[in-house]
Parts: C-alpha cells; structure tokens; sequence
C-alpha cells in the first residue's frame, strides 16, 4: 500500500511523580460490666499527595488530556460499633449492636483555584463531592425547554439579581 499514517501518542508531563498516601488510624475497644456492654471507637485519617488526574488539553494539541499531578486530598472520620448481652440463657441468646460511622474528605491543595468535572466543582475547602450544577427554574411554558437561573451582574461583575435564562443541548 502507498498510504500513510501516523498515531499520535500521549502528552507526557514531564514533573509527574506517584500519588503518595499518609494515614493515622487510632482506636479503642473496651468491655463494660463483665462483658455485657463492649464496643470499639476509632478515628482515621488519611492525606493523598500529588493525586493524577486527566487535565483537558486544547484540542489543537491533539491530546484530549495529560495525566498531571493536582493536589491534595484528605479523607478522615469516625467509626462507633456498640454491642450489648441483652439476655443470655440455656435457651435464648438476645443481643443487639449499633454501628455508626462519619466520613468527610475536604481538598486541601490544588495547582488552580478550581477544577470542574461533571457535575462537581475541586476547591481547596470544599469536599470532592460537592455538586455543581445550574438551578432550576422549571419549564418554559412556551416552548417546553428547561429553564434554569443566571446571575445577573452590575459593572463590577457583582450578582445583583437572577433571571431565567433557557439552554438547548
């Protein structure tokens, strides 16, 4: 064949290191009353350094993305688990447990002030999970397009009000 072709490869960043991983766990497991209360507390913590994330490239590039370091993530929270012997006998053995747990993540570092991806927005403070999406503002009665909310801003790029505003996909 006299044709030719060429394959574009992946954008190397040439500063990217390996996600790194610190982590505090501290617990306690205690027993009440010969043995008919017992549980167990802990709290963990864990920070990931440099995590990789697919940056979006311009597509004159060529590239869609680079994979690049971006920040930091910390992850911590608290475990409970509460056991009691209720009743104990030859015939009947009543036991009950309660488990509870809280987890929350905040972003402590990133390389911009921001990243969208989705329907979430990365900002040093906030949780990873956080969403960010457009409010809604119901359905134009006229055409039956969505209509969702717009700030509307003075001369100094202040909000000063809402109106609606209609978005066709």
């Amino acid at each position: 064949m006299d044709n030719t072709g060429v394959i574009l490869g992946d954008v190397a960043d040439p500063i990217l290191t390996w996600k790194k991983t610190k982590s505090t766990n501290i617990g306690l497991d205690f027993k009440v009353y010969k043995s008919i209360f017992s549980g167990s507390v802990d709290y963990y913590s864990k920070e990931s350094l440099d995590l990789i994330y697919d940056k979006p490239l311009a597509p004159s590039i060529g590239n869609e993305t680079i994979k690049t370091n971006i920040g930091v993530l910390k992850n911590y929270g608290v475990e409970v688990a509460l056991n009691a012997n209720i009743r104990s006998t030859d015939k009947i053995r009543w036991t009950s447990s309660f488990n509870f747990s809280m987890d929350n993540n905040k972003v402590t570092e990133l390389t911009q002030e921001s990243i969208i991806k989705g329907t979430k927005r990365w900002e040093v403070g906030k949780s990873l999970y956080e969403f960010y999406i457009w409010q809604w503002a119901g359905v134009n009665p006229s055409n039956g397009f969505g209509m969702w909310f717009k700030d509307v801003l003075d001369s100094n790029g202040e909000p000063t009000g809402e109106q609606e505003t209609t978005y066709i996909f």
